[in-house]
Protein backbone atom coordinates (compact mmCIF):
# COMPACT_ATOMS: atom_id res chain seq x y z
CA UNK A 1 0.00 0.00 0.00
CA UNK A 2 3.35 2.43 0.77
CA UNK A 3 3.70 2.21 -2.85
CA UNK A 4 0.91 3.75 -3.87
CA UNK A 5 1.70 6.63 -1.94
CA UNK A 6 5.08 7.14 -3.37
CA UNK A 7 3.79 7.00 -6.90
CA UNK A 8 2.86 10.44 -7.12
CA UNK A 9 5.64 11.75 -5.32
CA UNK A 10 7.77 9.71 -7.95
CA UNK A 11 5.96 11.77 -10.56
CA UNK A 12 5.88 15.16 -9.34
CA UNK A 13 9.61 15.27 -8.47
CA UNK A 14 10.14 13.84 -12.22
CA UNK A 15 7.88 17.08 -13.91
CA UNK A 16 8.85 20.08 -10.97
CA UNK A 17 12.38 20.60 -13.00
CA UNK A 18 10.15 21.32 -15.77
CA UNK A 19 7.45 23.70 -13.93
CA UNK A 20 10.21 25.80 -12.09
CA UNK A 21 11.58 26.51 -14.87
CA UNK A 22 10.03 30.49 -14.28
CA UNK A 23 9.04 31.46 -10.75
CA UNK A 24 7.20 34.05 -12.44
CA UNK A 25 3.83 32.10 -11.69
CA UNK A 26 1.49 35.04 -10.71
CA UNK A 27 0.04 35.21 -7.39
CA UNK A 28 -3.52 34.62 -6.69
CA UNK A 29 -6.23 36.32 -4.56
CA UNK A 30 -6.50 33.29 -2.76
CA UNK A 31 -5.82 29.23 -3.07
CA UNK A 32 -7.21 25.58 -1.86
CA UNK A 33 -4.81 23.48 -0.79
CA UNK A 34 -4.56 19.58 -0.93
CA UNK A 35 -1.81 16.88 0.25
CA UNK A 36 -1.60 13.39 0.02
CA UNK A 37 1.44 11.62 1.42
CA UNK A 38 2.90 8.63 4.19
CA UNK A 39 2.49 9.86 8.18
CA UNK A 40 3.73 7.72 11.33
CA UNK A 41 2.27 8.01 14.37
CA UNK A 42 3.16 7.23 17.65
CA UNK A 43 1.56 6.89 20.81
CA UNK A 44 2.33 8.27 24.23
CA UNK A 45 1.09 7.62 27.93
CA UNK A 46 -2.13 5.74 28.21
CA UNK A 47 -2.66 5.79 24.65
CA UNK A 48 0.62 3.32 23.84
CA UNK A 49 -1.98 0.43 24.23
CA UNK A 50 -2.06 -0.50 27.14
CA UNK A 51 -5.17 0.95 27.95
CA UNK A 52 -7.03 1.41 24.89
CA UNK A 53 -6.83 -1.95 22.63
CA UNK A 54 -4.70 0.47 20.41
CA UNK A 55 -2.61 -2.31 19.57
CA UNK A 56 -1.60 -6.38 20.33
CA UNK A 57 1.12 -6.98 23.10
CA UNK A 58 3.09 -9.73 24.13
CA UNK A 59 5.33 -9.44 26.91
CA UNK A 60 5.44 -5.92 26.68
CA UNK A 61 6.32 -5.98 22.72
CA UNK A 62 4.13 -4.85 20.04
CA UNK A 63 2.91 -7.52 17.59
CA UNK A 64 1.20 -5.67 15.01
CA UNK A 65 1.55 -5.45 11.06
CA UNK A 66 1.00 -1.32 10.23
CA UNK A 67 -0.13 -2.36 6.85
CA UNK A 68 -0.76 1.21 5.72
CA UNK A 69 -0.35 4.51 6.84
CA UNK A 70 -1.73 7.81 5.18
CA UNK A 71 -1.23 11.81 6.22
CA UNK A 72 -3.41 14.16 4.55
CA UNK A 73 -4.80 17.93 4.28
CA UNK A 74 -7.51 18.61 3.17
CA UNK A 75 -10.59 21.58 1.93
CA UNK A 76 -7.00 24.17 2.92
CA UNK A 77 -8.60 27.83 2.21
CA UNK A 78 -5.56 30.15 2.04
CA UNK A 79 -5.21 33.80 1.80
CA UNK A 80 -1.82 35.75 0.27
CA UNK A 81 -0.41 39.01 2.37
CA UNK A 82 0.52 42.20 0.86
CA UNK A 83 4.72 40.66 1.17
CA UNK A 84 3.84 38.15 -2.09
CA UNK A 85 5.45 35.76 0.57
CA UNK A 86 3.38 34.21 3.14
CA UNK A 87 -0.26 33.08 3.30
CA UNK A 88 -2.52 32.52 5.77
CA UNK A 89 -5.92 30.54 6.38
CA UNK A 90 -7.21 27.24 7.59
CA UNK A 91 -6.89 23.35 6.61
CA UNK A 92 -8.44 20.08 8.17
CA UNK A 93 -5.04 17.54 8.72
CA UNK A 94 -5.94 14.12 9.09
CA UNK A 95 -3.59 11.11 9.90
CA UNK A 96 -4.71 7.22 9.73
CA UNK A 97 -2.94 4.52 10.76
CA UNK A 98 -4.08 1.08 10.33
CA UNK A 99 -2.24 -2.10 11.60
CA UNK A 100 -3.63 -5.75 12.21
CA UNK A 101 -2.29 -8.42 14.13
CA UNK A 102 0.81 -10.58 12.45
CA UNK A 103 -0.97 -13.97 13.11
CA UNK A 104 -4.72 -12.95 12.42
CA UNK A 105 -4.88 -11.39 9.32
CA UNK A 106 -8.92 -10.43 9.97
CA UNK A 107 -7.63 -8.63 13.10
CA UNK A 108 -7.26 -5.25 12.48
CA UNK A 109 -7.89 -1.06 13.93
CA UNK A 110 -7.84 1.83 12.60
CA UNK A 111 -6.66 5.10 14.04
CA UNK A 112 -7.44 8.65 12.84
CA UNK A 113 -5.67 11.59 13.70
CA UNK A 114 -7.78 14.65 12.99
CA UNK A 115 -7.07 18.61 13.49
CA UNK A 116 -8.81 21.59 12.07
CA UNK A 117 -6.05 24.23 12.11
CA UNK A 118 -5.59 27.95 11.29
CA UNK A 119 -2.72 28.08 9.27
CA UNK A 120 0.36 29.68 7.64
CA UNK A 121 3.24 29.11 5.36
CA UNK A 122 5.75 31.64 4.61
CA UNK A 123 7.98 31.41 1.80
CA UNK A 124 11.78 32.31 1.17
CA UNK A 125 11.60 33.61 -1.84
CA UNK A 126 7.78 34.38 -2.87
CA UNK A 127 4.72 32.44 -2.67
CA UNK A 128 5.11 28.81 -4.30
CA UNK A 129 8.38 29.45 -5.02
CA UNK A 130 11.92 27.57 -3.41
CA UNK A 131 11.72 26.34 0.20
CA UNK A 132 9.40 27.38 3.29
CA UNK A 133 8.34 26.66 6.70
CA UNK A 134 4.75 26.04 7.90
CA UNK A 135 2.70 26.28 11.51
CA UNK A 136 -0.55 24.79 12.15
CA UNK A 137 -2.76 25.60 15.46
CA UNK A 138 -6.27 24.53 16.45
CA UNK A 139 -8.41 22.01 18.14
CA UNK A 140 -7.12 18.04 17.56
CA UNK A 141 -9.23 15.01 18.58
CA UNK A 142 -8.53 11.20 18.27
CA UNK A 143 -10.90 8.48 17.36
CA UNK A 144 -10.01 4.65 16.60
CA UNK A 145 -12.28 1.55 15.67
CA UNK A 146 -11.55 -2.31 14.54
CA UNK A 147 -12.51 -4.64 12.68
CA UNK A 148 -16.29 -5.39 15.03
CA UNK A 149 -16.89 -2.19 14.06
CA UNK A 150 -16.34 -1.49 17.90
CA UNK A 151 -15.73 2.82 18.58
CA UNK A 152 -12.39 2.09 20.43
CA UNK A 153 -12.18 5.89 21.18
CA UNK A 154 -14.93 8.31 19.89
CA UNK A 155 -14.55 12.39 19.28
CA UNK A 156 -16.52 12.86 22.65
CA UNK A 157 -13.68 11.22 24.73
CA UNK A 158 -10.71 13.17 22.97
CA UNK A 159 -9.59 16.43 22.27
CA UNK A 160 -7.15 19.63 22.79
CA UNK A 161 -4.83 21.89 21.18
CA UNK A 162 -3.03 20.11 18.74
CA UNK A 163 -0.33 21.79 16.48
CA UNK A 164 1.74 20.85 12.90
CA UNK A 165 5.52 22.17 11.96
CA UNK A 166 6.94 21.55 9.55
CA UNK A 167 9.02 22.67 6.38
CA UNK A 168 9.26 22.07 2.64
CA UNK A 169 10.45 22.69 -1.16
CA UNK A 170 7.94 24.54 -3.79
CA UNK A 171 7.59 24.69 -7.70
CA UNK A 172 5.07 26.97 -9.46
CA UNK A 173 3.01 25.63 -12.59
CA UNK A 174 3.51 27.73 -15.28
CA UNK A 175 0.58 29.83 -16.68
CA UNK A 176 -2.24 28.76 -14.47
CA UNK A 177 -0.84 29.83 -11.00
CA UNK A 178 -0.83 26.74 -8.83
CA UNK A 179 1.82 25.69 -6.61
CA UNK A 180 3.74 22.30 -5.72
CA UNK A 181 4.26 21.70 -2.22
CA UNK A 182 6.68 19.22 -1.00
CA UNK A 183 6.25 18.90 2.65
CA UNK A 184 8.11 17.32 6.18
CA UNK A 185 5.73 18.19 8.75
CA UNK A 186 5.72 17.09 12.90
CA UNK A 187 2.09 16.98 14.58
CA UNK A 188 0.94 16.52 18.48
CA UNK A 189 -2.35 15.63 19.07
CA UNK A 190 -3.87 15.15 22.86
CA UNK A 191 -5.86 12.81 23.87
CA UNK A 192 -7.03 15.12 27.37
CA UNK A 193 -8.80 13.59 30.28
CA UNK A 194 -12.05 13.04 29.11
CA UNK A 195 -11.32 9.14 28.97
CA UNK A 196 -8.50 10.03 31.63
CA UNK A 197 -6.25 8.92 28.48
CA UNK A 198 -3.14 11.00 30.05
CA UNK A 199 -1.12 10.76 26.47
CA UNK A 200 -1.28 11.95 23.03
CA UNK A 201 -0.83 10.66 19.13
CA UNK A 202 2.47 12.33 17.35
CA UNK A 203 4.53 11.66 14.75
CA UNK A 204 5.55 12.95 11.25
CA UNK A 205 4.22 13.18 7.43
CA UNK A 206 5.77 13.46 4.23
CA UNK A 207 3.23 14.44 1.89
CA UNK A 208 2.78 16.23 -1.42
CA UNK A 209 0.31 18.73 -1.50
CA UNK A 210 -0.81 21.15 -4.08
CA UNK A 211 -2.08 25.17 -4.23
CA UNK A 212 -4.90 25.90 -6.94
Amino acid sequence: MRVLVYIPLILLLGCSSAWAQRAGAKIERWYTYWALGYSHMSYTGKMNGHSTGLSWWEEGLPVYDREYALGLDLFGLYLPLKNRQTLVGTVYNLAIDHRSDMLVSNLWEKWKGHQLSVSAMHFFKSIGYGPFIRADFGFGWITGDNQKEEQLLSAADSGGLAGLFGFGYSFPVEDIGGRILLNLDYFITPALDFAQLDGDVRGFSIRVGGLF
